[in-house]
């Protein structure tokens, strides 16, 4: 019994990310790698248009945060990652939450109740977030301008805007530089 709560718990942790960022070593392998394509439905932004990661390449670093709105962690990072996403829009930061095998009306109502306004793109059947290999949620992964995964983080943590800060300045100048 006592090996089953334990397993439950872990269980838990890991599919809600746990409450903590922390690099994964899955992940750390693919840093500096293409990102995998992705082709998506949006939410909304346009209705039936489509997110298209190569759009982005050369132009903006992109942060994809996979979720769902039955996670507590990623309720709490999703105006986190709204409000630092929009202080870096004018340096080529853009914010794609990836929401994982939810209805479009469930996903709606919570956006509406946060007052959120985040540009979803709809991974219904969960072979984006396989192609990422996310195990957790939220999982965050930052693609450089160059369209190679930048880093990867897996859960919350108290940090998590102040992470933001140091890897997008590090990316945006990084990636300047590079481009030119």
């Amino acid at each position: 019994m006592k090996r089953l709560l334990g397993l439950l718990l872990v269980m838990g942790m890991v599919g809600c990310g746990g409450g903590e960022i922390v690099d994964t070593p899955k992940w750390g392998e693919r840093d500096g790698k293409p990102a995998p394509p992705i082709a998506l439905k949006r939410l909304h932004r346009a209705k039936g248009t489509t997110f298209k990661l190569a759009s982005h390449k050369n132009k903006d670093v992109v942060i994809l945060d996979f979720w769902a709105t039955w996670c507590p962690p990623c309720r709490k990072a999703m105006p986190i990652l709204e409000k630092v996403a929009k202080e870096y829009e004018d340096k080529g930061v853009v914010l794609c939450s990836i929401n994982i095998k939810e209805k479009p009306k469930k996903i709606r109502t919570f956006l509406k109740q946060q007052n959120l306004n985040v540009d979803v793109a709809l991974d219904t059947d969960g072979k984006v977030a396989t192609k990422y290999n996310v195990e957790g949620i939220p999982t965050m992964v930052i693609v450089d301008k160059k369209g190679n995964i930048a880093h990867v983080k897996v859960g919350l943590s108290g940090e998590l805007e102040e992470d933001l800060h140091e890897l997008l300045d590090e990316l945006v100048t990084d990636d300047e530089v590079a481009l030119k």
